[in-house]
């Protein structure tokens, strides 16, 4: 579904979208219970990033995989997180962390997450100042 027609594709034959979804894929093909991302969806465009947070929250619930992920944006931590630790600059320790206990799929306008993104975004801005 999420590769079918591409199958003898060459990587620079795709798009970065594809890429993205290929590398999640491989993921699912090793029975680690623990994945590691580093910005995974960025640079994608919004239909392709929403496409893939889709296919993590799967990861998450019909795989049973843990997955630690790194991302400069705080909607999509609050959508597909447990918990979102917002982090210094170097040296970096923990600043705050949250608890997301609400069910998946989010929405970001639940008023829960909104406050979160606003003590985040008040957090980050405090932290620039020093």
């Amino acid at each position: 579904m999420w590769l079918e027609g591409f199958e003898a594709y060459l990587p620079a034959e795709i798009s970065g979208g594809m890429r993205q979804r290929c590398a999640l894929v491989r993921t699912l093909m090793f029975e680690h219970e623990l994945v590691l991302l580093d910005e995974p969806l960025s640079a994608l465009d919004a239909i392709t990033r929403k496409s893939l947070q889709s296919l993590l929250l799967l990861l998450q619930s019909e795989f049973d995989r843990s997955i630690l992920m790194i991302t400069h944006d705080i909607e999509e931590a609050l959508v597909l997180a447990d918990e979102v630790l917002v982090l210094s600059r170097m040296p970096m320790k923990i600043l705050q962390r949250f608890t997301l206990d609400d069910p998946k799929p989010r929405r970001l306008t639940d008023s829960r997450l909104i406050d979160i993104k606003e003590d985040v975004l008040w957090r980050l801005q405090q932290e620039l100042k020093t």
